[in-house]
């Protein structure tokens, strides 16, 4: 098991979220704060290989109607890379 220290400018947050109900213990804390990074470390990603294929000429253009549908595909994209915090609780 790995023992994290948190920084004393943190504790009081941490100790808040925990007081509020929303995570049961600090290890719940970080654990989401941690979810939250890899998270933000797949989106960096994903934009750098989504730039690069841009300026590799690799898109497609969109129309107003084939807007929507577009969107509908990349919101249920998401929910199966990204589950709500909820999910993972």
């Amino acid at each position: 098991m790995m023992q994290v220290h948190i920084p004393a400018d943190l504790e009081p947050f941490v100790q808040g979220v925990v007081e509020s109900g929303s995570f049961h213990t600090p290890a719940e804390v970080v654990g989401e704060a941690l979810r939250l990074l890899e998270r933000r470390e797949r989106l960096i990603n994903d934009v750098k290989a989504g730039v690069t294929q841009l300026d590799r000429g690799e898109y497609t253009e969109y129309g107003d109607e084939s807007c929507q549908d577009f969107l509908a595909d990349v919101e249920a994209e998401e929910q199966v890379r990204f589950p709500s915090p909820e999910a993972s609780r």
